[in-house]
């Protein structure tokens, strides 16, 4: 059976609307740190790093709370998520974000995305 060890969301620095951030156990975990990075991308991003899992955490549980954090930005806002599970060989890696208005998933870096796109 995996276990979800570790999760991670990056976002635009500025599209967190008044700083606002996650709750580590909202998602399942019992620790987060947020860490602000500059890439080659016309945007600041920021990650949001979850670690210590609950013993409830599942991949489920962690779905749900984002898609409601989600609910708190913009409309068209690009995210990454990162996840670890107890066997690496199917840790993830896909960033999201809106092309001809459609909703877009690609297995790749937020920054790679962002740095190829001049608009997202």
């Amino acid at each position: 059976m995996m276990t979800l060890i570790q999760a991670a969301l990056t976002v635009p620095a500025h599209m967190l609307p008044g700083g606002i951030h996650p709750q580590a156990t909202s998602f399942g975990f019992q620790e987060l740190s947020k860490t602000r990075t500059d890439h080659n991308t016309p945007v600041d991003l920021v990650t949001f790093t979850f670690s210590s899992p609950k013993a409830t955490t599942n991949e489920d549980h962690f779905d749900q709370a984002l898609e409601h954090f989600l609910w708190h930005l913009a409309k068209g806002t690009p995210y990454q998520v990162d996840k670890s599970f107890s066997d690496p060989a199917i840790n993830e890696c896909q960033s999201y974000h809106y092309k001809n208005n459609a909703l877009t998933m690609r297995r790749a870096p937020l920054c790679d995305i962002l740095s190829t796109n001049s608009a997202y």
